[in-house]
């Protein structure tokens, strides 16, 4: 396509991780957010609804496709090798169709993208990519041009901060200033990139703003639980919130006019208030099955070397053992969760964090699967599920705790449909969230103890805040009406209304849909697009994210051999007894 062709526009989008108008407008009325109630008063504001459930993973991957994660195959932080319970971490890999900056780039468009999830492996790009949270590293395929990341070392003086010391052991104030710092390095490698590289597009997530709010909502949340009157930390959010607002102003500044600005969110935030050990309940209903015998001494060792590891190596150690040895942390992980089941007798089991997903045991998806799909101990079974869990009753309200049960076949649509949940359950007002029980933990199956289970040991904070589904959405530029406010759009709409806006014909499969009223009357004139992608816009063979090998150059498979290599390695370093 010749570039002149199209909207002679540079394109900015900041991303606030977890950013809720619940939080900003009250900001903006305080004075604290100059550089986001500029662009609110100038241009377009409203709701942005995320994915169900809010996850960043699909979220994200639905921002970046326009499509919903039946298509794009995204559906939480992990998910299955095919005919296999061994699960994987999800990453760019498993996205099933082209990506924003896959598709502009195509179009003779330069593109600039900076820490968003689901973007590792880097994709060679028109211009630069650096990848989000989920790489292992800023080594092996973080960064397209694959050298960048030591050219902004050299440049700044120190790596990209990909996520800092966040899952460690730490006191909150440690932790709160790591946030920070995680901030302005990122600020500082964008800032070299922007100059060093301008851009048509642009894009960077901040994503210290979803952190803060997991792990301080209850020091300025007066209805929360945990509220605590004075505290230090009371004013947590709000430095993180106006460090990303002066970030963004400065980052923006550096961006030539004329521009069209975009702030979103991949979701909202809000409070938690309980835990809900779900295959605790599927364990005593029946529907989950442990082995007979005690845990074996194999999970003993794994749980205790993986709690030791994640809390006390440092970041950096964590990050280079996750990038040599991917297959061994996905067994790690998968034997922790599943390794005890007891397969021909279990019908259902439920995987995820944030949010809940239950998995029938299906005779076409899994190895020792009974149950036949679509049939009627299949849809009786599900009718089951759906009637117990939603009698789950609160010890201290006797109100459900379970809002609303999805089928997912009825939520998503695509080919990848066939690996999604058979469930997700979306708990009562987001104030619940699921944690694992591991076997051996044996609290009820509704608890109000916050730092519970595997992960509470690991923390000296709380997570006492979760996702809600109300995202935010702002905009401003010469095509955008000023002071406007809509009611909501959806986080696939992103899509269609930028390739429309710049006068790119929309692919095929495209699920979400143009919100034009944010734009003036002549705003959105007929450009002579001409790109469209064909019927099958799949760009990745399959999700084999944790095969990539840092010594090749290709995604490469461990073997056994190999795996039992990376065990002996470990047992030497001194973490295996």
């Amino acid at each position: 396509m010749d570039k002149q062709n199209l909207r002679k526009m540079k394109i900015a989008v900041i991303g606030l991780d977890g950013g809720s108008f619940k939080i900003i407008k009250p900001m903006m009325e305080k004075g604290l957010l100059p550089n986001l109630k500029k662009i609110m008063e100038n241009g377009a504001s409203g709701t942005l609804m995320s994915t169900v459930p809010p996850l960043s993973p699909q979220a994200w991957a639905s921002f970046m496709t326009g499509k919903n994660p039946g298509k794009h195959g995204i559906f939480d932080f992990t998910n299955f090798k095919p005919d296999s319970y061994e699960m994987t971490f999800s990453n760019g890999s498993c996205v099933r169709s082209k990506t924003l900056w896959r598709l502009l780039s195509d179009c003779g468009l330069s593109v600039g993208v900076v820490n968003v999830p689901m973007t590792y492996p880097a994709e060679e790009v028109n211009g630069y990519l650096l990848s989000g949270f989920e790489a292992p590293s800023v080594n092996n395929k973080f960064s397209w041009p694959e050298n960048l990341n030591a050219e902004i070392k050299a440049a700044i003086g120190k790596d990209f901060d990909l996520h800092g010391d966040f899952w460690t052991k730490n006191a909150p104030d440690i932790y709160l200033n790591q946030i920070l710092k995680t901030m302005n390095n990122q600020a500082d490698a964008v800032k070299y990139l922007i100059k060093q590289y301008p851009t048509d597009f642009f894009m960077y997530v901040f994503g210290s703003t979803d952190r803060v709010q997991h792990y301080f909502w209850q020091f300025q949340d007066t209805d929360h639980p945990d509220y605590t009157k004075g505290s230090q930390f009371e004013s947590a959010i709000e430095r993180v919130y106006v460090e990303a607002d002066r970030l963004a102003g400065e980052i923006l500044e550096m961006i030539p006019d004329p521009k069209t600005v975009f702030v979103v969110s991949d979701h909202g935030f809000g409070p938690l208030k309980k835990i809900v050990y779900l295959d605790k309940w599927l364990e005593q209903n029946g529907y989950l099955v442990w082995k007979q015998e005690k845990i074996s001494k194999k999970n003993v060792l794994l749980k205790n070397l993986y709690m030791t590891m994640r809390l006390y190596l440092p970041q950096k150690l964590k990050d280079i053992l996750k990038a040599l040895y991917p297959a061994v942390r996905a067994s790690v992980e998968s034997s922790l969760i599943l390794g005890d089941v007891d397969w021909k007798k279990t019908k259902a089991f439920a995987v995820g964090v944030e949010a809940t997903s239950i998995f029938i045991n299906r005779n076409d998806r899994f190895p020792l699967g009974s149950i036949k799909y679509q049939s009627n101990e299949y849809e009786k079974l599900i009718s089951e599920l759906v009637q117990g869990i939603m009698n789950i009753k609160d010890p201290d309200t006797g109100e459900p705790v379970a809002g609303k049960i999805f089928k997912t076949a009825e939520i998503y649509n695509g080919r990848e449909v066939k690996n999604a949940p058979d469930l997700i359950v979306q708990w009562k007002n987001h104030e619940y969230v699921s944690r694992r029980h591991y076997r051996d933990f044996h609290q009820d199956v509704v608890s109000k103890e916050l730092k519970s289970g595997v992960m509470g040991k690991l923390m000296s904070l709380s997570n006492t805040g979760c996702h809600r589904p109300e995202g935010m959405f702002m905009a401003s530029g010469p095509d955008i009406k000023s002071n406007f406010k809509f009611d909501s759009a959806n986080i696939i709409d992103f899509f269609p209304t930028l390739l429309d806006y710049l006068g790119i014909k929309q692919p095929s499969g495209i699920d979400g849909k143009n919100f034009d009223l944010i734009f003036k009357e002549d705003g959105l004139k007929t450009f002579s697009g001409k790109y469209s992608s064909g019927e099958d816009d799949l760009t990745q063979p399959g999700c084999d994210n944790n095969d990539i090998r840092i010594s090749g150059s290709v995604n490469e498979k461990l073997n056994k051999d190999e795996e039992d290599a990376i065990f002996q390695r470990l047992k030497n370093l001194g973490y295996l007894e």
